[in-house]
C-alpha cells in the first residue's frame, strides 16, 4: 500500500471523525497489519481479525 492511499485513508477518518464515524478494516495480510502497526494507524483505524469482530465493535 502507497503512502498515498494511507494519507487518502487517514484523511478519510478525520473527515468521519465529528460523526463518530470509524474506518475497519478486517482480514488483513499479516504484512499490511504490520505496516499498519508501524505506522501507528493501528491507533487511527480499527483493526480486526475478522468481519464478525468488526461487527462486535459497532454493537458495543
Amino acid at each position: 500500500m502507497s503512502s498515498d492511499v494511507l494519507g487518502i485513508l487517514a484523511d478519510l477518518q478525520r473527515k468521519f471523525a465529528p460523526a463518530c464515524g470509524r474506518i475497519q478494516f478486517c482480514g488483513l495480510d499479516p504484512l499490511l497489519r504490520d505496516m499498519f502497526r508501524i505506522t501507528h494507524l493501528e491507533d487511527v483505524f480499527d483493526i480486526c481479525t475478522d468481519e464478525a469482530e468488526a461487527l462486535g465493535l459497532l454493537i458495543s
